[in-house]
């Protein structure tokens, strides 16, 4: 069905990217393990779901209509 073809391609964008620095999101932090971690072993963390990739594509999508605003 479509609607498989279209999380499947979804599911496929999802992606890992190298972290360098803390940021802000995790600004205060109780556990400085996790901080280190999260940029000595960013690769070994689980991956997002496909719903929440769709949540990000479509927060992509406003961020263009409210910059071209």
């Amino acid at each position: 069905m479509l609607i498989e073809k279209v999380l499947e391609a979804k599911r496929s964008a999802i992606k890992q990217f190298p972290v360098h620095a803390n940021r802000a999101s995790n600004l205060g932090h109780p556990c400085e393990r996790y901080l280190v971690y999260e940029r000595t072993r960013w690769d070994e963390k689980a991956l997002h779901d496909v719903s929440l990739q769709l949540v990000f594509d479509l927060g992509n999508i406003f961020e263009d209509v409210v910059l071209t605003d």
